[in-house]
């Protein structure tokens, strides 16, 4: 048996080796490493830009609910989650997660995993159209967002509540003028930069975000659209 400290630095050393290995490796690792139940190995593994889609879809089946919980550590063993996300939502985020494994996680008791994957432009429209509505700013965040959310999903979230989601919104190409134009007055100086800086506001929004009483916003409108005339 190791010593404790002997233990603990064999584990951090495996976790940390799990975000770089290559994918046949890291494949190897997942079934026969010592610590492929530990959140954090798992988390080291679907932030490794070679985990492949099947290594994300494996993860994304397992059942244990503190891989939808935040995940707790080191800087080291962390890597680039500073934030310490959940497992299910590196999964969700990873460039190679197919779409059937988001329609996996988006079965998800987490409010953020669930949001998550609704940010993600693979997630099918109707996962998206049946979360639609619900009252829920996590939900509404990660559908604002989503570069693939239709228009009509897209408009209500413009009057939300929550800064948030009406920010997601105002960023988002998919926005309807009408609604790009009720942002543009929002209260907040973060969503009107991000109108301002959205490719798809029509040319006399951004004209008019220029002349804004804030330095951030007229900033941005210069950006896009050149000096004011």
């Amino acid at each position: 048996m190791l010593a404790p400290d002997v233990e603990a630095n064999d584990r951090e050393d495996a976790i940390v080796a799990a975000m770089t290995l290559p994918a046949d490796e890291l494949s190897r690792a997942l079934r026969t490493s010592r610590w492929n139940d530990d959140p954090l190995f798992l988390a080291a593994v679907a932030q490794n830009p070679n985990a492949t889609s099947g290594i994300l879809d494996e993860i994304a089946h397992r059942k244990d609910r503190k891989l939808h919980e935040k995940v707790y550590g080191s800087p080291r063993v962390l890597g680039t989650n500073r934030k310490g996300l959940a497992v299910m939502r590196l999964v969700a985020l990873h460039p190679n997660v197919t779409e059937a494994t988001l329609v996996h996680l988006a079965e998800s008791r987490s409010d953020y995993v669930l949001s998550t994957v609704l940010g993600n432009p693979k997630t099918p429209e109707a996962i998206l159209r049946r979360c639609a509505g619900r009252k829920n700013d996590l939900y509404d965040w990660g559908i604002g967002r989503n570069p693939r959310t239709p228009p009509e999903l897209l408009r209500p979230l413009a009057d939300s509540d929550n800064q948030y989601t009406r920010g997601a919104v105002a960023g988002n190409s998919r926005t309807p003028a009408d609604a790009l134009a009720r942002l543009a007055r929002d209260k907040e100086w973060h969503v009107r930069r991000d109108v301002a800086m959205n490719a798809s506001t029509p040319k006399e929004i951004v004209e008019a975000l220029k002349g804004d009483n804030d330095e951030r916003v007229r900033r941005a409108a210069e950006v896009r659209g050149g000096p004011p005339k």
